[in-house]
């Protein structure tokens, strides 16, 4: 229990070299599809919010993978929401109160480069950050939003943890408490911003005016688990990339369909396959 408490595993998991270089491979192939401008075109019709064109990327991306006993890598989903950075930095510093500092940099960094590409600013630096989840304080991941809040905090960073419903919409623009939001780290499962206590938000996203990371474009582009169907398809990603990185992305998407499209009796005779 106590280590289910803290998120972490008492077991060690061996990595192969040949393993991380295929994951790397992998998270840096789906990166150039996303950024290339015939993908969308070819995607099943996307939700409005996945319509916008930001100007940034997306926060903490997370790819899960399954690697088989010949160290071969299968990827299982991508994540625009991925949690459990400070309970992996504490594996290495447990009991400390703040990532280390390289890590602490280096995410910073990213966080005020997400909101330069939105501004097109390199100067220009976030006055309000909102860190916002479903009521955020009965969350798991909470420790580690207050963790996030102190590191923008110790950079001069105003930053609240709050539920969406703690921000006001008014003159096209995100307010809590009457000062003006710049930048929202969604912690948020609402990855389309689709339900009714996430409108104000989506309102702002679609008139951008607010920055939102991670945010809905890149959740369409990558992390919804439709694309895994469309990439597992054999021609799709041929008209995409050179052949050779084609075949090499192609063989780490497992063959992926809808449930409910498959014959009950065929999954389960297989399910262990």
């Amino acid at each position: 229990m106590d280590n289910q408490q803290h998120g972490t595993s008492p077991y060690t998991a061996n990595l192969s070299t040949s393993a991380l270089k295929q994951m790397l491979n992998v998270v840096h192939d789906l990166q150039n599809l996303s950024e290339n401008p015939k993908y969308p075109l070819l995607l099943s019709e996307l939700p409005k919010t996945a319509q916008v064109e930001s100007r940034h990327y997306s926060v903490l991306m997370g790819y899960d993978f399954h690697i088989d006993e010949s160290q071969q890598v299968k990827l299982i989903e991508v994540n625009t929401n991925a949690g459990g950075l400070w309970f992996a930095a504490q594996c290495y510093q447990p009991g400390a109160k703040q990532f280390p500092q390289k890590l602490a940099d280096s995410l910073l960094n990213t966080f005020l480069h997400e909101y330069h590409l939105f501004r097109q600013d390199k100067n220009s630096q976030p006055q309000l950050i909102a860190i916002i989840d479903h009521l955020p304080e009965q969350q798991f991941l909470y420790p580690e939003m207050q963790v996030f809040a102190a590191l923008f905090e110790q950079a001069g960073i105003n930053t609240v943890i709050i539920d969406p419903s703690q921000i006001e919409a008014k003159n096209n623009a995100l307010f809590y408490k009457n000062q003006a939001i710049d930048l929202i780290y969604n912690r948020h499962c609402d990855f389309y911003l689709n339900t009714p206590e996430m409108q104000h938000i989506a309102q702002a996203w679609q008139q951008q005016s607010v920055c939102i990371t991670p945010n809905p474009r890149v959740y369409g582009l990558l992390a919804d688990k439709q694309r895994m169907i469309e990439w597992s398809e054999p021609d799709f990603l041929s008209g995409l990339f050179a052949p050779k990185v084609a075949t090499r992305l192609q063989a780490a998407i497992p063959d992926t369909h809808l449930l409910q499209s498959l014959a009950k009796d065929a999954v389960w005779s297989t399910r262990k396959q």
